[in-house]
This record gives C-alpha cells, structure tokens and sequence, in this order.
C-alpha cells in the first residue's frame, strides 16, 4: 500500500424499482473506502446509468456561482459605471456612503461570505469533526446509537508516510467474504485471529471503540483549530460589517 498504487474496487447496490443495480467505483487510496456496509446517497440518472454520490456532486458549485456572480457583476459595474463610479469609489467613507461604495460592498461582502463558507467547508469543519470523533462516539453510545458487531483482527495493512516510516491500518474480518479495512490508523497491538468488537452507526458505518490515548491527545489536537477558528472568526467578522455597510449605505441612498 503506497500512495498511488494502493488502489480498490467498491461494488454497492442500488436498489430501483423493485430491481438491484450493481455500482462500481474505484478509490486511488485503499484507505479512503466507504466501510462495509454503509449506506451512501447517489444520484443516478435511470436513461443513461450515470451516478455520483451527493457530496461530489454539489460540493462547490454553489460558492463558485457566488463567486463567479460577485466578480461579474464587480467588472460590469467599474465598466459601464465608468469615471463617475471611479469618482464615487474615490469619496465613499463610512459616515457618507455614496450609491457607488455601498454596491461595491455589497459585492466584496458576497465574495468573503463565500471564501469563509468554502474556508469552513472544506477545512475547520473537517478538522474538527476528526478532532472530536471520540467525543462523538462516546455520545452515540450514550444514546444507544451504535450497535455492537464482532469482527476477528486479519493483518495489518502499511502505507509509506513519506518520511522512511509507515502508517499501519487494521484489516478486521466480519464473516465469509466480508473484510473491513480501517480508515484511521490504530495504537493497539492486535494479533491475527484476536476478537474485536466493532460498533455500528445507523447509517451503517462501522469503527473501533476509541483508545484511551485518543482522549488524553485532545487538548493537544485542539491547538491547530485555533488559529484555523480565528481566520474563520476574521472572515466572517469582515464579511458581516462589508455586508452592513452595503446595505446601510443603499438604504440612506434611496
């Protein structure tokens, strides 16, 4: 397993009208496989047989459309505005808004919201639900939401870190044919054939039960996700008063 040649086939079943549709994709990195058993949302167009999973599909068009929206509408209005927009740019203050700045604040303000939901998106949000993953499974058990699954240790499966060492996964067997192969790496010792108790999700995602020095290592994987917090605070701080400023400036000017 390394890097690029550490590659794997997911078949799952899509079942449509009564009938089961076999769906194939294959992962890069054998690490980042969907769980055995875990059940995913598609969308599938019946006339050509096309799919993808919802998280790809409609992961970041949105935010370019803003985007993309905001810069258009920027460039049309310094270019058809002309010397006289130029002109209003140059006077706008705070305590005078002109028609001119409160519009372009309007638009800086829907270009940094957007930087700060893609920031959140794809980077805080992320990190933090890895960070307090075993909080998380602490409260699903609580809840009763995790249900217990026996599963025997196989082999360990090693992934070149890049720096001479290796990243070890755990490979658990759940039966006859079914294999699980961890996505997160593991600081027990298992010997093949040990038992283990694996817990289910209702959504069908199976994971092990969080080691001790999970817990203890928290506070020390909490520090990166401060100064990740402070820029998502900045952004979202220089997004709100933009957009305040734009909106109180239109109103005074009409």
């Amino acid at each position: 397993m390394d890097g690029e040649k550490s590659s794997a086939r997911v078949e799952m079943c899509l079942p449509v009208e009564g009938r089961s549709i076999l769906l194939r994709r294959d992962y890069k990195n054998v690490a980042a496989i969907p769980a055995l058993g875990e059940r995913r949302k598609i969308y599938y167009r019946r006339s050509t047989g096309e799919w993808e999973f919802c998280s790809m599909a409609r992961s970041w068009w949105l935010l370019w459309a803003v985007l993309a929206a905001a810069a258009g509408a920027a460039g049309l209005f310094l270019l058809l505005g002309g010397r006289e927009v130029q002109a209003q740019l140059s006077d706008y203050t705070v305590e005078q808004p002109n028609l001119a700045g409160s519009v372009m604040c309007l638009l800086l303000a829907a270009g940094v919201l957007a930087a700060e939901a893609a920031f959140l998106w794809g980077v805080f949000l992320p990190m933090l639900r890895e960070t307090v993953r075993p909080i998380l499974w602490l409260v699903r058990r609580a809840l009763g939401r995790c249900e217990p699954v026996q599963a025997r240790f196989t082999a360990w499966v090693e992934k070149s870190d890049g720096d001479g060492g290796h990243d070890r996964y755990p490979l658990f067997s759940l039966g006859p044919g079914r294999d699980l192969l961890s996505s997160s790496q593991q600081r027990e010792t298992f010997r093949p054939g040990d038992a283990v108790t694996l817990y289910q999700d209702p959504k069908g995602r199976l994971s092990m039960r969080p080691a001790p020095m999970d817990f203890l290592c928290l506070v020390f994987s909490c520090i990166p996700l401060v100064p990740l917090g402070a820029i998502a605070v900045c952004l979202l701080a220089a997004g709100g008063f933009l957009l305040g400023f734009g909106v109180s400036g239109i109103a005074l000017c009409l």
